[in-house]
């Protein structure tokens, strides 16, 4: 099991319709262990893919490249992956942008093709034991995660860290598995967005909306 948060939302908050953004909410970490999935991107490369055309959202996938777990940034349109020739992905670990064979790099930031993302998060191409792995980080199926393109384009940042993370609501003691992204700004704030897809109990795998909460550390 990896980082768990505990927030004050509830249950019944998720489950309203009505639901899209709250306010300043309190996470408090009440696990030091590692999360199971970091990545972290740039500035540049978070904001090129918000560059392309019809893109205005940016969905977080677990994914798997030469038996390393990975994370894959995919632009979106609305609620739609952007698919095809002329869009692309980004890949990261922890440390930063992965090298990716089959990448190509556009005005400097190095850009996966859709069709090889897709096989990434997939998991094609690795061994058993680290799609096991990855099966493993996203055990709701499906897991993927959609932030709006505000995060990006909000402030000046530096970087974002995104997180998979198990969070632990206020009214109950089930742990939902989701991801937060963590950007570090140029003028040293800290500010987090946890993404509430997929939310509980049956949002689709984050196949749906954009339910979001904002938090500043």
């Amino acid at each position: 099991m990896g980082k768990t948060v505990e927030v004050n939302l509830t249950l019944s908050n998720l489950l309203d319709d009505k639901f899209r953004v709250a306010g300043e909410t309190h996470i408090q970490s009440i696990s030091d262990s590692p999360s199971d999935l970091t990545a972290s991107f740039s500035e540049d490369s978070l904001k090129a893919l918000l560059a392309m055309d019809n893109c205005d959202g940016i969905r977080m996938y677990p994914a798997v490249n030469n038996n390393e777990l990975i994370m894959i940034a995919w632009g979106t349109n609305g609620k739609d992956d952007l698919i095809g020739p002329d869009y692309f992905c980004l890949a990261s670990n922890d440390q930063g942008t992965v090298s990716i064979n089959g990448a190509v790099t556009i005005e400097g930031v190095e850009q996966v093709p859709t069709a090889l993302a897709s096989a990434l998060v997939s998991g094609n191409g690795s061994g058993t034991k680290i799609v096991d792995d990855l099966n493993k980080v996203r055990y709701q199926t499906g897991l993927k995660v959609l932030f709006d393109g505000s995060f990006f384009t909000d402030q000046d940042f530096d970087e974002i860290m995104f997180e998979v993370i198990d969070v632990k609501l206020s009214d109950t003691d089930e742990l939902k598995r989701t991801i937060i992204g963590t950007a570090k700004y140029k003028n040293d704030e800290v500010f987090s967005r946890m993404s509430f897809l997929p939310c509980p109990p049956n949002c689709g795998g984050g196949a749906y909306g954009n339910e979001q909460t904002l938090v500043k550390n």
